[in-house]
């Protein structure tokens, strides 16, 4: 059986949750971690979301739009490519920063 996705193009947008309990440092460190990985995954666009889905941080890809003459959909990006972005995250050390 074929993926629902086989023959589209593949988004580029991820959107990046924090970690359950530790927004407030992870969007105090937000800058940093966008430029850090926008480095790392220069072809990826990144949106940052204030609240966190799980206990880690996670990411999510953005598959399209819905509804108008716009509408669009979009392949995700391999698994692979996912949880990279995941371990990068898991990587930074953004509880280092102070918030006073």
């Amino acid at each position: 059986m074929k993926p629902w996705h086989e023959g589209l193009p593949e988004t580029k947008q991820i959107v990046v949750f924090p970690p359950l309990g530790k927004e407030r440092a992870f969007n105090g460190a937000r800058e940093r971690i966008e430029a850090y990985l926008r480095r790392e995954f220069p072809e990826m666009q990144f949106e940052f979301e204030e609240y966190g889905l799980h206990e880690d941080a996670s990411v999510m890809p953005m598959c399209g739009t819905v509804g108008g003459a716009n509408s669009r959909v979009l392949a995700p990006p391999s698994e692979f490519k996912l949880r990279e972005i995941e371990r990068e995250l898991h990587a930074f050390k953004f509880a280092a920063i102070s918030l006073s």
